[in-house]
């Protein structure tokens, strides 16, 4: 029994250190190319997929370019970082960590820090919303943003 759990640990650790994490962002590019979404970045393939000075386009229009990604594929949870996300539409973000769960498949929580406050919420895969609270909005988008007991919030539907 002992020796099933430390096969069973190594057979992890040699996921982690082994993962194709290149052939990954890849896939993840033929995928997003299907909708007209292109990522132009210089990869750096280490344990983890790390993204520098990306761009993001949708009909060949920017959407957004950020300085530093770096995605860390795991087998029950799988995480992304991102620093220095810039908007073509002035909304900026210092951090933003996207974090998805085997066991909560239809769920991607989101956490993000502005200039101004901290952001947390959720996509919702499945009933196709996307909802995040923040803590202290400025005065020119509260105009956008509803209010319930945990404060204020953004809700779209896609």
């Amino acid at each position: 029994m002992k020796r099933f759990f430390l096969f069973l640990i190594g057979f992890f650790i040699g996921i982690i250190i082994f993962f194709p994490s290149a052939e990954l962002f890849f896939y993840i590019q033929r995928v997003l190319s299907r909708q007209h979404i292109y990522i132009d970045s210089k990869i750096k393939n280490s344990h983890f997929l790390t993204l520098n000075n990306t761009k993001i386009y949708k009909n060949d229009i920017k959407i957004c370019s950020f300085k530093k990604a770096t995605i860390k594929p795991f087998i029950l949870f799988n995480t992304i970082y991102i620093e220095n996300l810039k908007t073509d539409f002035n909304f900026n973000l210092k951090q933003l960590n996207l974090y998805y769960t085997l066991f909560k498949p239809y769920k991607i929580n989101l956490t993000a820090k502005n200039e101004n406050s901290i952001l947390k919420g959720e996509i919702d895969l499945k009933n196709h919303y996307l909802k995040i609270y923040f803590s202290n909005p400025s005065n020119a988008i509260k105009n956008l943003l509803k209010k319930d007991a945990k404060g204020y919030y953004y809700y779209a539907i896609y």
